[in-house]
């Protein structure tokens, strides 16, 4: 795993990139909606052991500063957003399609331009590492939702880019 500190300044770094592509695509804040699916992600995982804890927590606090989560605020977000079914591991991140496009417009003018789509899935899979280690107990069902879900995005990747890696 890559150290804490680097994974969260990758993050805040790739979210304000996005922010400023998506401006200048007419997209939005896309860094914006990136974050958004991240938590909802990190709190999906979560939800794996049917466990909400205070180093859970935490984790989130500090890798996305401005919330302040509590193990009974996450729970209950998760249980009325659904989260914690299998119905949120199948769907893509908006954040990861709006990528996906934007690999795909961009390579017809630059071939060895960055991928936003595999930067994007690899900070999911780095993110989940440090979400389902953080309360210090590995539970099954969290190792195979972090393997479904960025294998889920890998596949979206492959499946919709119009180059290959």
């Amino acid at each position: 795993m890559i150290e804490l500190g680097v994974l969260k300044e990758t993050i805040r770094k790739f979210m304000e990139m996005l922010d400023d592509v998506g401006k200048e695509a007419s997209l939005g804040r896309l860094g914006k909606q990136a974050k958004t699916d991240m938590i909802m992600y990190c709190l999906h995982l979560m939800s794996s052991d049917g466990r909400y804890t205070d180093d859970e927590t935490a984790l989130i606090n500090h890798v996305f500063e401005e919330y302040d989560f509590t193990p009974a605020s996450v729970k209950f977000f998760v249980e009325e957003n659904g989260l914690s079914s299998g119905i949120f591991a199948g769907d893509v991140p908006p954040s990861l399609t709006a990528c996906v496009a934007l690999d795909n417009a961009v390579r017809q003018y630059e071939q060895n331009a960055m991928s936003l789509s595999h930067t994007l899935t690899g900070i999911y899979l780095e993110l989940g590492k440090y979400v389902i280690a953080s309360d210090g107990e590995l539970d099954v069902r969290e190792r195979d939702d972090i393997v479904g879900y960025v294998r889920m995005m890998a596949d979206y990747v492959e499946n919709n880019l119009e180059f290959s890696e």
